[in-house]
């Protein structure tokens, strides 16, 4: 992930004392001088003693979760106003001490703040950022055609024309997201709708991290639909700096097509017919799937740059191919040589978890790292 540039925002806003006396507040004291957010979203400065802002898109808020002044610890805790109206996620990395806190896009502004209390003993004391979050601007669909994500499969399989090329919308729940774009261009994610999948790919950075999607989120993504080797893609955004041909988004409030979509289903292949041109083997492409008492035959150690490893396995007596793929990441290849380096030929048995994918032709992926593959014990 490219670096942003982080601007601190003192506590100096609507302080709301709590058992105030005459005595020092310790809690007061550190509310005065701690530095307990941090503005992450465009790297300009914001004057402390201004109680109401203008959030732009993308704006957000790093809130500490720890705090500790003078040498003391002191308890922090945080209250998102409205309540369902914020999206919290906790950071990772450099910043892992905080929590980032984005407001929900709306179709219309509203009033919203955050509320840090501090205690320590009896002592305790609160403030509050107040914001405006800004109206969200949505993508105008007049170009795109919706099209359910399994509609989209069958239509790929009998007559590619139908799709590829075109300009698509549809709805689905992200089952993974591949975070690595500073480090491979490959960024995306997958969504799915009951046991349709879809991969979505070339995902524009600043848009990606600041939307903060999870595992579990319902989106609405549009773009270009693509046929890779095989392999059914939706080019969301274009490489950065290049023109943009798509998009992903939160979908609005009450929209019955998010509303419509279907739990992700995991599909066991266990009894599979291993072959990428049969129809219900399409319909299960980019979808979440298991196997069990996969037998591990051989490998690749090593993953030059814009190459794949593969894992060639068993199933019974049919060959199995876990495509370790350069869209997973770096940090998640590596996790994967190191968790396989010490497989034995045709003795090692391990369950899989990933997606099915038809990249050149019909493999696993383990867009899980280490956690798609687990050993038999």
């Amino acid at each position: 992930m490219k670096k942003m540039k982080f601007v601190y925002l003192f506590a100096v806003t609507i302080p709301l004392l709590a058992g105030c006396d005459e005595k020092v507040n310790p809690c007061q004291e550190a509310w005065d001088h701690a530095l307990l957010l941090l503005n992450s979203a465009n790297g300009k400065d914001m004057e402390a003693v201004s109680t109401v802002r203008e959030s732009p898109d993308f704006q957000a808020y790093l809130a500490l979760n720890s705090l500790k002044y003078k040498n003391e610890d002191y308890e922090i805790t945080w209250e998102a106003l409205p309540a369902g109206k914020w999206k919290a996620v906790q950071q990772t990395g450099t910043y892992e001490a905080y929590t980032k806190y984005t407001p929900i896009y709306a179709d219309e502004k509203f009033e919203c703040s955050l509320k840090a209390t501090i205690k320590k003993g009896d002592d305790s004391y609160s403030g509050e950022w107040k914001f405006n979050a800004a109206v969200h601007k949505r993508e105008d669909l007049t170009d795109y055609t919706y099209m359910p994500i399994s509609e989209m499969n069958d239509k790929f399989v009998n007559n590619k024309t139908d799709v590829v090329g075109k300009k698509i919308y549809t709805y689905g729940k992200i089952t993974a997201t591949v975070e690595q774009s500073s480090e491979h261009i490959y960024s995306g994610f997958w969504i799915q709708d009951g046991e349709s999948g879809l991969y979505c790919y070339q995902v524009y950075e600043s848009a990606w991290f600041a939307l903060e999607p999870q595992i579990g989120d319902t989106v609405i993504v549009g773009g270009n639909v693509a046929d890779y080797n095989g392999l059914m893609e939706m080019y969301v955004y274009s490489l950065e700096g290049q023109k943009k041909t798509g998009f992903f988004d939160f979908p609005k409030e009450n929209d019955e097509k998010a509303a419509a979509v279907a739990a992700p289903v995991k599909i066991n292949l266990d009894n599979y017919t291993w072959d990428k041109d049969n129809a219900d083997t399409r319909k299960k492409i980019s979808a979440l799937v298991e196997m069990t008492d996969l037998v591990y035959v051989e490998g690749i150690d090593k993953m030059k740059a814009g190459q794949a490893a593969t894992l060639k396995c068993k199933k019974g007596e049919v060959e199995v191919s876990v495509s370790i793929n350069y869209h997973i990441g770096k940090a998640a290849y590596n996790e994967l040589i190191e968790a396989t380096k010490n497989f034995k030929a045709n003795e090692t048995k391990f369950k899989f978890y990933g997606v099915l994918s038809a990249y050149n032709d019909v493999n696993l992926n383990p867009i899980f790292g280490k956690d798609s593959i687990i050993v038999n014990q």
